[in-house]
């Protein structure tokens, strides 16, 4: 069945959209695009931890990591995460209340969406995220129609332990990791020469093969997918009791969430908060055991600093000033998916050979601040771009494959 694309047939119209969510999603894809450009500038994967050393920038780079790591890292990509569950239940939602074919057209969605995942990350580069958003959302329409409570009591554990458990698998296939994965100073140098001086087949070839492969064989990528569907589980449950539509019912909810969320996840992620203390009472000896539970409280600590960075945000929300100030990222937000893609293309010219090659010339503190000035300029963009057209590019092209039916893109 088709569906007239400029309908409400689920997907969510320009002018029903909730803006608190776009801006949301706007301001989430600022962590996004700063932890990518870290990869592209070789951290952990091409460039040694002493030749960042050797930068000018070192002293100001190390006090900038320890921010980054504790305040962004894996709190952005969370809150996407979180909001691809409440964007999935508010758009079947509306598919339910127009068609008995809800779950076959929302599939469609997700197969527009895997294909342009796969060709992201197959092709362009390793680290990409929307495959997995993809799996996890066939894995979502099995299981959201159990009650809200149901989704957030199996959500939460397991976005809290699907990689500190299921990422354990790697311990199975370590020899061949070691094989073909990227170990010691050597291999880092050869990445590092592929990507300056390779061409872009080079560049494709050592991420499939030193990237993609370990990411099947380790089991990580069954960790990412399961880590995924948790978040998304407690978004459809959030997104039912409409807590983000309607922020200003739960102002003392948000306010407790904020406060507590953000303390108790720094506290969690040191290591000392809690392992330590364990360890030097003598009830956790074995190494094994140890990481494993320094791995469970850091995911903890990310899960619970990334509910208290959602629930500030809806308390800014409230304040009018702050309000028109946020809502400059409503159109990146309504454009995220090109948005996102198009941080790739920024960072391979930026870091890579065949662009200005600036991988392992720039550290943390660089990074932010190239991250900012390029965010920045996205967000000028869309807002040019969204007064003139309806959809962002991607998106166009991935509602006019999900309802079979070219939408209109110029506004009139």
């Amino acid at each position: 069945m088709a569906y007239p694309a400029d309908t409400p047939t689920g997907a969510l119209e320009p002018s029903r959209r909730v803006q608190l969510l776009d801006a949301l999603r706007g301001a989430a894809l600022f962590g996004v695009l700063l932890i990518n450009m870290l990869w592209f500038a070789g951290m952990d994967n091409s460039v040694t931890e002493g030749q960042f050393a050797s930068l000018p920038t070192a002293k100001i780079d190390r006090v900038a990591d320890y921010a980054v790591s504790m305040l962004v890292y894996a709190k952005f990509i969370g809150i996407f995460s979180f909001l691809f569950g409440v964007s999935f239940a508010m758009q079947m939602g509306r598919l339910q209340e127009r068609t008995t074919d809800a779950v076959r057209v929302y599939s469609r969605r997700l197969i527009g969406l895997l294909a342009i995942g796969l060709v992201h990350w197959l092709g362009v580069w390793s680290g990409e995220i929307l495959h997995v958003y993809a799996l996890a959302g066939f894995l979502l329409l099995l299981v959201f129609r159990w009650r809200s409570s149901v989704l957030v009591a199996i959500g939460l554990p397991v976005a809290v332990l699907a990689r500190p458990l299921l990422g354990r698998l790697h311990t199975l296939s370590e020899s061949g990791m070691d094989r073909i994965g990227y170990q010691g100073a050597q291999v880092l140098a050869g990445r590092l020469n592929v990507f300056l001086h390779g061409t872009y087949f080079d560049v494709i070839r050592t991420q499939l093969r030193q990237d993609c492969l370990p990411y099947i064989v380790s089991g990580a990528v069954l960790a990412a997918i399961f880590h995924a569907l948790g978040r998304f589980m407690v978004g459809v449950a959030v997104a039912r009791g409409r807590y983000l539509e309607e922020p200003h019912k739960h102002i003392r909810g948000f306010r407790i969430i904020a406060g507590c969320g953000v303390l108790i996840g720094f506290a969690a992620q040191h290591d000392w908060a809690l392992v330590s203390r364990l360890e030097s009472a003598g009830w956790v000896t074995n190494p094994a055991l140890s990481q494993l539970a320094g791995h469970i409280c850091n995911s903890f600590g990310v899960v619970s600093m990334t509910a208290g960075y959602v629930a500030a945000f809806a308390l800014m929300w409230q304040v009018p000033s702050l309000q028109r100030v946020l809502a400059g990222l409503v159109p990146i937000g309504q454009m995220a998916l090109t948005s996102y893609l198009s941080q790739t293309v920024c960072n391979y010219l930026v870091f890579f050979g065949f662009g200005l090659g600036l991988m392992g010339r720039i550290g943390v503190a660089g990074c932010v601040a190239l991250s900012l000035v390029l965010f920045l300029g996205q967000v000028a963009f869309s807002q040019w771009w969204m007064r003139r057209f309806r959809y962002g590019p991607v998106e166009w092209l991935w509602r006019w494959w999900t309802y079979r039916k070219r939408p209109i893109l110029v506004r009139v």
